[in-house]
């Protein structure tokens, strides 16, 4: 059995909202998965459901307030500050929006090099074969490097932004909705650049998006977060062709038909994301599950394993609850 690239346990990253210690805002609840050494993992769900604050606090850009991050045996959550410093360039992200991640008063040669002078790599004239080798990897021209980051379009800055990703080997990249500012035509470019860079060197990526269309197209295996937590993970193909959470389930349904002759039936979810702040009990999804029963409002399931490589967090699938629903 493949051993992960990287291992997330029990990971939580709460918000006091300044009411007192017992109010807080639970962005990320006991999260658990794994990701192997190059595949690409998907994240998927609704804004404001954890997603980006999860992808940070992986690597400790945000602080996460409990867990452990075991990165090929090492529980980076717990590493000092001087360590992990360093440890980030087997870690690396690419930003939502390429033009607010890149520094408007230095070349997009700099931008890139900078990551190899802040982990003291390698010689000026290492360095600078290697700006233009991840620049030419991911469609850049060296005359392209003399420029500004406001002298590009959207789809050029985010290939800037993999680039500086890139440049210093990392082991792992969290691409934190990477294309979804973009035109959908300048989407599937950068899209192939990324499948080629994992392709190539065996690359591995957490890819968050709220799109379905993107993650199918894109990953290899994919968990579906709501409210901060994971409520179904499973290879791509599984998910699609038989979703078992009915949340996934709903947000299949809203997907456009793909042939004008097919049949679909559409799963409506009524009423709003209840707050972080205040989650529901029990299941807390059950006030807008068209499946709830009355244990849904007492009991909070687990992430549970139902097929092979094919966990659901619901009570349906739980063999004590479903004798005696």
């Amino acid at each position: 059995m493949t051993k992960p690239l990287i291992e997330v346990k029990h990971l939580k990253k709460y918000y006091e909202t300044g009411h007192g210690k017992n109010h807080v805002l639970k962005a990320v609840d006991d999260v658990s998965f794994h990701v192997n050494k190059g595949e690409i993992f998907g994240i998927v769900g609704e804004s404001g459901c954890g997603k980006s604050t999860m992808g940070k606090s992986l690597i400790r850009l945000i602080e996460p307030t409990a867990g452990e991050v075991w990165l090929e045996g090492e529980d980076i959550a717990q590493l000092p500050a001087k360590q992990m410093r360093q440890k980030r360039q087997d870690m690396q992200i690419v930003f939502q929006d390429p033009f607010a991640s890149l520094n408007p008063r230095m070349k997009v040669f700099n931008i890139i090099e900078e990551p190899l002078i802040n982990f003291n790599t390698g010689t000026k004239q290492s360095r600078k074969e290697r700006v233009y080798e991840v620049a030419k990897q991911v469609g850049l021209t060296e005359k392209q490097l003399e420029r500004y980051p406001h002298e590009f379009s959207g789809g050029q800055r985010q290939r800037i932004g993999i680039a500086r990703a890139l440049v210093s080997n990392p082991k792992l990249i969290i691409a934190d909705e990477p294309v979804s500012a973009l035109d959908v035509s300048i989407q599937s470019q950068v899209l192939n650049i990324m499948k080629d860079l994992n392709e190539r060197f065996d690359l591995t990526f957490i890819f968050i998006s709220h799109d379905l269309n993107v993650v199918h197209h894109f990953c290899d295996r994919i968990g579906v977060m709501y409210l901060g937590k994971l409520v179904e993970v499973a290879d791509k193909h599984e998910l699609f062709t038989n979703p078992k959470h009915p949340y996934t389930q709903a947000l299949l349904s809203a997907l456009p038909k793909s042939h004008p002759n097919e049949s679909k039936q559409r799963t409506i979810l009524h009423g709003d994301v209840p707050s972080p702040t205040n989650p529901p009990s029990g299941c807390t999804f059950h006030t807008r599950c068209p499946n709830v029963m009355a244990i849904c409002k007492t009991h909070s399931p687990q992430l549970q394993m139902h097929e092979p490589e094919h966990q659901v967090s619901c009570l349906l699938y739980e063999e004590e609850v479903v004798v005696h629903k």
